[in-house]
C-alpha cells in the first residue's frame, strides 16, 4: 500500500525537550500560507527585479562611456514615462530586497 507523503515526519524534540513532529518535505498542502511567506516570496522576486535593474544601469554607464551620441540616446530611453516608470520600479525593488533582507537576517539570529 502505498504511503501518504503528508505522513512522512520527522520527530524530534524542539529546544524545550517537547516531542515535535514537523513533515519531512514542507509543502503548501502541509503549511497554509502565511504572511511572511509572501514576504519571503516578494523579497526574493525584487532581489530579482533588482538584478535586472542593475543591468540597466550598467547599460546606462556603458552609454555614457561610449560617447555623447550613445548617452543622449540612453538618456531619452530614462527619460520617457515608460523608463522613469521601471526606474521607479527598480528603485522599490531595491529598497524592499534590502528591507527584507535585514528583517531576514533578525529572523536568522532567533528574535522574533
Amino acid at each position: 500500500m502505498a504511503s501518504d507523503g503528508r505522513e512522512a515526519f520527522y520527530h524530534g524534540t524542539d529546544t524545550d525537550g517537547r516531542a515535535i513532529r514537523r513533515p519531512m518535505s514542507p509543502h503548501l498542502d502541509i503549511y497554509r500560507f502565511r504572511l511572511s511567506m509572501a514576504l519571503s516570496i516578494g523579497n526574493r522576486m525584487a532581489g530579482v527585479a533588482s538584478s535586472l535593474g542593475a543591468g540597466l544601469a550598467v547599460a546606462w554607464l556603458a552609454a555614457l562611456a561610449q560617447g555623447p551620441r550613445a548617452f543622449a540616446r540612453a538618456q531619452r530611453v530614462a527619460t520617457h514615462p515608460l523608463g522613469r516608470l521601471i526606474f521607479l520600479g527598480w528603485g522599490v525593488a531595491t529598497l524592499y530586497h534590502f528591507i527584507a533582507s535585514i528583517r531576514h537576517l533578525i529572523w536568522d539570529s532567533g528574535a522574533r
